[in-house]
């Protein structure tokens, strides 16, 4: 974020997980948006780093009405905007919209329950507006959804995760929002979606900034290759990693037993 914030780029993180994982993360997250976290507070010669929106700075502090839950219901899926906890009695997306209805509370205040993804995508990007940080919590063992614009070449979408799994076996779901189709695994990869290496993002400091150019220069060869009429192929790697500092080229795990293509 520091580095992004330094290059004048426009960005927005969206915090995704599980209800602990995810309530633990929104703390340490607003804290360090605050300038209030113990690592950025500008005391005891740390930096001091703000994301709140003061003096020019961009405001990223997760509030509730920046938080939602993608819910799965017995018949269908719905994005719940506005709140961080939900009505688990509720059978249906309309007993979800009754639970939260309040003549007191304003419409634009009001939680939002959306059933289609275009109207999910629309509603995200619209209160990016107010603060550029987002918090989703995922229900327990549901594949995760990732909304995207393949005809928007000034805006990228990147999924982060160190369990996103291969193939078959991706717990990633990516759609266009536009034709609602999913987006298969090899033409997501490295674009998209970038597996994280854990080790890596504690000891390097600019390694998501490696994965966000390495996904960068992927969609670049991929709109050019759209708008040269030709097919976009990425190869037989599908887990690249950006170079480490002691690298001479691109690191690739072992490829395995079986062909996922």
């Amino acid at each position: 974020m520091v580095y992004l914030k330094k290059q004048k780029r426009e960005f927005a993180v969206v915090l995704r997980g599980e209800s602990d994982d995810v309530e633990e993360a929104i703390f340490e997250f607003n804290k360090f948006c605050e300038g209030d976290h113990p690592c950025y507070s500008g005391r005891s010669g740390t930096a001091a780093i703000k994301f709140d929106g003061s003096k020019n700075n961009k405001r990223c502090i997760i509030n509730k009405r920046s938080q939602g839950i993608f819910y799965k219901f017995p018949i269908a899926k719905a994005l719940i905007l506005g709140v961080s906890n939900i009505n688990e009695e509720a059978a249906t997306p309309r007993d979800m919209e009754d639970y939260f209805f309040d003549e007191n509370i304003s419409e634009d205040d009001r939680p939002k329950v959306l059933h289609e993804n275009i109207d999910c995508y629309c509603e995200m990007m619209e209160r990016f507006k107010y603060t550029c940080g987002m918090a989703l919590t995922e229900m327990p063992d549901s594949k995760r959804t990732l909304l995207v614009d393949q005809a928007d070449y000034n805006t990228l979408h990147i999924f982060f995760d160190s369990k996103l799994g291969l193939g078959d076996q991706c717990r990633l779901d990516v759609r266009d929002v536009i034709t609602n189709k999913p987006i298969p695994f090899k033409n997501f990869i490295n674009i998209y979606a970038a597996v994280v290496e854990p080790h890596r993002a504690i000891l390097e400091s600019d390694y998501f900034m490696k994965l966000i150019e390495m996904c960068e220069m992927t969609r670049d060869a991929e709109i050019a290759a759209r708008e040269s009429g030709e097919e976009f192929e990425q190869g037989q790697s599908v887990f690249l990693q950006p170079k480490g500092e002691e690298e001479e080229g691109v690191n690739e795990p072992e490829q395995a037993e079986e062909d996922p293509f």
